[in-house]
Formats: structure tokens, C-alpha cells, sequence
């Protein structure tokens, strides 16, 4: 078994007088927004292009000067192209746009094909903009540059913040008693990045994203918050009271422990100190640690006390600790277990499992308290059952063996004469050897349908050879229908859908139940006569139509002119699952004894399915 501990909180000690601060240096406050943008971008190389914002930070309204430099330190000319992309939220002045420049006003674009002498010459553009509007979600605003050079292309984004001041608000704190942790928040709102500077009114000045403090002495302390972004800051000031009265608060490292798990106790409390604490367990342990261990030998809810004493008095207080047990479960596999067909696993578990998941050892996962599964080759497999409740996770893990079943051989079967074809298919011994040719046809009243009738003329097929009809299955229809249109819209033929899935894996995927027991395709002719003649007298086909143990069928027919074969017939074979064995009184009695607090005849409750 395993146990997957939830995320608990980060294990602090709450020291008198100490002060305590998450992240982030001690700082002075800023005076203006961060610089955090030059507003220079290079493309460097011997062709060497540097492009310049001024200003590199603006708001809408604002005019913006982009100064594009292009030195050549070669010893040889050079007339490279140079397409900018302007972005929406920039609108350029045309009338002052350089001499030598196009613009295709459609796409924005703007082309500039300068030459340089070499030996340091240089060549220098000003574009003028003003900037249109602010997107608040994205402030960094690129001029996409692509200089083409011969064969070289190089490509530059040259940034330009565009956006609006930052707001921020502070709510109210409600009071605070010294040593005791609590987290300063601020409402934002405006274009990034933002930067949170705050002074807590002691002469402590931090830089950290909502920061969790103590205050080591009481008293009222005014809390300021500095928001800024690159173009401006903003303040917003509130009133802490820190109190020298104790306060109790605590939690734990895990909010759903199980039985014989030790529990940390995290204490939260503050108050001037000399503090001391007493703590209740609820099942009659107590403790005076300031942050205590402790386990419990029964399920339940436990009332769990803490009270906290110093000078100014006490404060207690009491929470609800539910303690619980991992789940019990185990599995039965029926047996014996073959390669290419179906196993069926089914899981026991207590009521208190709220989802069931399998690894099953071959890469392949699944869910549910019965499964089926096919191993494609013989082996063994580690089968892992993992029960799941809101304490935690059991695993419970048994070897299964997979042998080898018959042999698989797929034949290619070639035609002549017509368009006509067949898939290669599966081919398994004991076929009959004899002839046959359908003269009946479904009654001419019945109004079937093309799907119908190939039904029909597959049951009639084996009533010519003494064998029963075989029952209509939805679920085999719908994977055969899929397959059929498939191939049409894809304008292939084979068993291997488009998406890479094989014949028993549609079946499986569309919800039948059963064992596979094959896949027949047709294309190419649009009698249904002859598609069910040519299968029940080719010998990779007929064993399908003709096989004694098959119980459902499923049919599908796609007519598509625009396909290359036009028309597309399948048919899809499956046999009704066995029951799932019970497990014998042996495996019963040895489950229970190895889980002696389960209901006996445990079965799977509905809030467990």
C-alpha cells in the first residue's frame, strides 16, 4: 500500500518577538516606475542593425520616435531588405515617413532597402508613430524586423511598452496579535510586470509579491503598498492593530490523516510573550509543546483544543480533526488469461472508495471496478489495482500470466476483371470447403435497408450451413458503420482505421462488451448478394461468417462517389462475454482474513461504481 500525503502547509514557528518576512530584500521606497525597458534592440553581425525607442515607455496618445541604424563594418557594399511589421496599437506619420521607404498600407508593412559602402559606413531612419490605443493583456508592443541579406535572413523584435498606470486597493486588516503570521494582499489591476513595494510602519521596507510578516511589537501600524509598472506607480495605506492580548490559530500538516500516521500541529497563535500552550487531542492526550507531534489508534472525528496564555489574558479555540483510514480493496482475474482476447478483472472495495484505476502492465491504464482488457502478446504483467478514497491511495498489485493464443495470419487476396477487392483479413482453421451461392432475398415488403439486408444475407448464409443467426449488435454496428465511412472519406481499404485503431479496438471503443471474434471489408461492388457470396466462399472470409462460437454481428455500408472504390462494406463479429467468475470460497475467506474490519460479502456499492 501507499500513501499519498496531501499538500499540507509550510511548517513555520511562530517566535515571540521575531520578525518574520517571506521573500524579498529590504529595500528603500522607489521613486519612480522601474526601468526596465531601454527601448534599444540589435541585430549584430557584420551587417550590424540597432533599432531605438524614444521613449521606450509611453501611454495612448503619445508620440514615439523609432530610430533604425544600419552600420556595415564589411570591406564591401551591401543592400540588404529590410521589411518592419508595425503592430495595430502604433500609427505611422506618413508625412514624415524618409525618403527611399515603401509601405504597403494594407498589411502595414513597411520596406527599406538602404545601401552601405562598408568600412563603418552607416545608414539612419526615423519612423514617427503615435501610439492608437493600450492592450492591457499584452503591453510589450514588437516592431517585427526581417532583414534578408543574399542567402542570410535575420530576424528582429524591437519592444516598445504601451499601456496605462496601475491601480491598487487596500481592504482593511482586521487586527493582529504580535508573533502571529498574517498576509498583506493588494487588489491590482493594469499592465505588467508590476512590481509590490510595502512599508509596514515600523521602518521595515519590503519587495515581495502579497508577503506574509510578524510583528514583534503591538500597536497601530499604518501599511503602505507601492504598485508600479514602467510607466507609473500608485500607493494605497492601511490601519494594522497589533495587540499584545494572546490569539490562538493552528492547522496541520495534512487535513486528512489516517489512522497511525503522525500528525505536526502547526501553531499560528501570537501574543506578547511569555506565551505558553496547552493542547486537547480529543482522545484524551495533551500536550504544553508549542508545536506538537500526534497520531490516533481509531477512525473518527476528533475535537481538537489549543489554548494559549500570557499576561493579557487567554484564548483558546477548538477545531475538527477527521482522521480515517486508507481504503481496503482487492481483485479477482478471470481465468485462464489468452493473448488477443479479452480479460476480465473485477475489484472489491470498502464503501468509502470514490474511483477505481488499473496499470495493467503493458502501458495501458483504465478505470472502473470491472474491466476487460487484451493483452496483444503472451507474458507476464504486473497488474496494479489502485483504490482511491479522500484519505489516501491503496495499492494492491498481483502478477498475471497471458499465453499465447492460434496463430494470426493476414493474407493479401488478389482479384482481377473488375474493381472489385477484399481486405486482407484473419485466417483460423476449420472452414468448410463447400460452395455456396444465395438465391433467397429478405421478403420484398420488409423495407430494408442496404445495411439490412447484408444482415439478413449473413444469417441466411449460415442457415444454409446449419449454424444459428447471430444477434444484432448496436455497438458492433456503430464501430462497423465508422469503419465503413472511414475508409470512404478517407478513400483507403484495410483494417487499420485512419486513426491507427484496429478492428477490436473499435469494437471495445463503441461499447461492446464481448470477446472479438473478427473483421470482413468489401469494396468496390454494390450487390449485397455478391459481397456475402465472396465472403462465405473465400477461405480467409468464410471462417468469420461460418464460425460456431460467434454470437453478435454488426453491419455497415457507406456509398461515396467521390471515394476511389465508391462502395464500402463491413461487418464486425463478436461473441457474448462469460460471466465473471465469483471468486472461489477459498479467495473469499483468505481476502477476509487478511482484512478482518471489512463487511463480509463485500460487493461494489453504487457510490463506488
Amino acid at each position: 500500500m501507499r500513501r499519498w500525503l496531501r499538500i499540507g502547509f509550510s511548517l513555520f514557528l511562530t517566535v515571540n518577538l521575531a520578525i518574520f518576512v517571506t521573500v524579498g530584500p529590504i529595500l528603500a521606497l522607489l521613486d519612480g516606475p522601474p526601468a526596465l525597458f531601454s527601448g534599444l534592440t540589435q541585430i549584430n553581425g557584420p551587417l550590424h542593425l540597432a533599432v531605438l525607442f524614444d521613449p521606450p515607455v509611453a501611454t495612448p496618445g503619445q508620440t514615439i520616435t523609432a530610430i533604425l541604424t544600419l552600420t556595415n563594418d564589411t570591406r564591401d557594399a551591401a543592400a540588404p531588405s529590410i521589411d518592419i511589421l508595425i503592430p495595430p496599437t502604433l500609427t505611422l506619420d506618413v508625412t514624415r515617413l524618409p525618403i527611399g521607404l515603401s509601405l504597403n498600407a494594407q498589411a502595414n508593412l513597411l520596406t527599406w532597402l538602404p545601401i552601405v559602402t562598408g568600412n563603418g559606413d552607416r545608414e539612419q531612419i526615423r519612423l514617427y508613430f503615435t501610439a492608437a490605443f493600450a492592450d492591457v493583456q499584452q503591453p510589450e508592443q514588437p516592431l517585427a524586423i526581417t532583414m534578408q541579406h543574399g542567402a542570410i535572413t535575420q530576424n528582429l523584435a524591437a519592444t516598445l511598452w504601451l499601456g496605462i498606470p496601475p491601480q491598487v486597493t487596500l481592504l482593511p486588516l482586521e487586527s493582529v496579535a504580535v508573533g502571529q503570521p498574517i498576509t498583506l494582499r493588494a487588489t491590482l489591476s493594469g499592465p505588467g510586470p508590476l512590481a509590490q513595494t510595502w512599508d509596514l510602519g515600523d521602518g521595515r521596507v519590503i519587495q515581495a509579491q502579497n508577503p506574509t510578516v510578524v510583528f514583534p511589537t503591538a500597536g497601530l501600524h499604518r501599511i503602505t503598498v507601492r504598485v508600479a509598472n514602467p510607466l507609473a506607480a500608485a500607493t494605497a495605506t492601511t490601519l494594522l492593530n497589533v495587540t499584545a492580548a494572546p490569539t490562538a490559530q493552528f492547522t496541520t500538516n495534512d487535513l486528512t490523516p489516517v489512522v497511525g500516521q503522525t500528525i505536526q500541529f502547526i501553531n499560528q497563535s501570537g501574543g506578547a510573550g511569555p506565551l505558553t500552550y496547552t493542547w486537547e487531542f480529543g482522545d484524551g492526550a495533551i500536550s504544553e509543546a508549542q508545536t506538537p507531534q500526534h497520531s490516533y489508534n481509531q477512525p473518527g472525528t476528533y475535537l481538537v483544543r489549543l489554548m494559549v496564555q500570557n499576561e493579557a489574558g487567554v484564548a483558546e479555540i477548538t477545531q475538527p480533526l477527521i482522521v480515517g483510514e486508507l481504503p481496503i480493496a482487492d481483485f479477482v482475474v478471470s481465468q485462464p488469461i489468452t493473448a488477443g482476447l479479452p480479460m476480465f478483472v473485477q475489484a472489491f472495495v470498502d464503501p468509502s472508495v470514490t474511483h477505481v484505476t488499473w496499470n495493467l502492465g503493458d502501458g495501458h491504464t483504465a478505470e472502473g471496478l470491472t474491466i476487460s482488457h487484451t493483452y496483444q502478446h503472451g507474458g507476464n504483467y504486473w497488474v496494479i489495482l489502485q483504490a482511491h478514497n479522500q484519505f489516501g491511495t491503496t495499492d494492491v498489485g498481483q502478477w498475471v500470466t497471458a499465453i499465447s493464443g492460434p496463430s494470426t495470419i493476414f493474407l493479401p487476396l488478389f482479384f482481377s476483371g473488375d474493381l472489385s477487392g477484399a481486405d486482407p483479413t484473419e485466417v483460423t482453421p476449420d472452414q468448410p470447403d463447400n460452395e455456396i451461392i444465395i438465391t433467397d432475398s429478405p421478403p420484398l415488403d420488409s423495407g430494408f435497408t442496404t445495411a439490412e439486408q447484408l444482415l439478413w444475407y449473413i444469417n441466411e448464409a449460415r442457415r444454409l450451413h446449419n449454424l444459428p443467426p447471430l444477434n444484432y449488435s448496436y455497438e458492433l454496428a456503430i464501430a462497423a458503420q465508422q469503419h465503413s465511412d472511414d475508409m470512404a472519406l478517407y478513400g483507403y481499404t484495410g483494417h487499420t482505421g485512419s486513426d491507427g485503431s484496429r478492428p477490436e479496438e473499435r469494437q471495445a471503443q463503441f461499447g461492446f462488451a464481448g470477446l472479438y471474434a473478427g473483421e470482413v471489408t468489401y469494396w468496390g461492388f454494390d450487390e449485397v448478394t455478391a459481397v456475402v457470396e465472396f465472403w462465405v466462399n473465400s477461405p480467409a472470409h468464410r471462417s468469420m461468417i461460418l464460425d460456431s462460437r460467434t454470437t453478435d454481428v454488426g453491419v455497415g455500408y457507406t456509398y461515396n462517389p467521390n471515394s476511389p472504390s465508391v462502395w464500402y462494406w463491413v461487418a464486425e463479429f463478436g461473441i457474448t462475454a462469460p460471466p465473471l467468475p465469483e471468486p472461489s470460497p477459498e479467495t473469499r475467506l483468505d481476502f477476509e482474513l487478511r482484512h478482518p474490519h471489512l463487511p463480509r460479502h463485500l460487493k461494489p456499492t453504487a457510490e463506488t461504481a
